[in-house]
């Protein structure tokens, strides 16, 4: 009697919703998400971004904002169209690319304030995407 294989489980592609107002400022956080395989959407303004949540037929696992756009309601109203989102406040003034390369204000001056890496952000970003689908499988 052979024992019947699991069919192996396809791996989810994460899709991750960027709003930010400034092309560059997208762009750089696109870059970022992209490398780490993430399905990237990209948007300028949270009006666009709640379509995108409302009428997009795949997942969005992360929502990334700028904290200084202080929007909020936005985080609060996507969350409820997409239950489980998980939602980032990240200014890409703080990304810091851990190849060397500045980025973001130069790095925010050579990191004279705080900067993310980017292997940081997307190990955070995906232990959170994790979670929350964990947390969804069983509701």
């Amino acid at each position: 009697m052979s024992v019947p294989t699991r069919p192996k489980r396809r791996s989810v592609r994460p899709t991750a919703l960027i709003v930010n107002p400034q092309s560059s400022e997208r762009q750089a956080l696109e870059r970022y998400f992209a490398q780490a395989d993430y399905r990237v959407l990209l948007t300028s303004s949270s009006d666009e971004a709640l379509e995108l949540c409302r009428k997009h037929a795949g997942a969005i696992h992360v929502l990334v904002t700028d904290p200084d756009s202080g929007d909020w309601s936005l985080a609060e109203s996507a969350a409820s169209i997409r239950p489980g989102l998980v939602v980032l406040f990240l200014s890409p003034a703080r990304l810091r690319d851990s190849g060397s390369g500045l980025m973001g204000q130069e790095a925010l001056s050579s990191a004279g304030r705080s900067a993310v890496t980017a292997s940081t952000l997307l190990q955070v970003t995906q232990a959170l995407t994790h979670k929350a689908q964990l947390q969804n499988r069983s509701n």
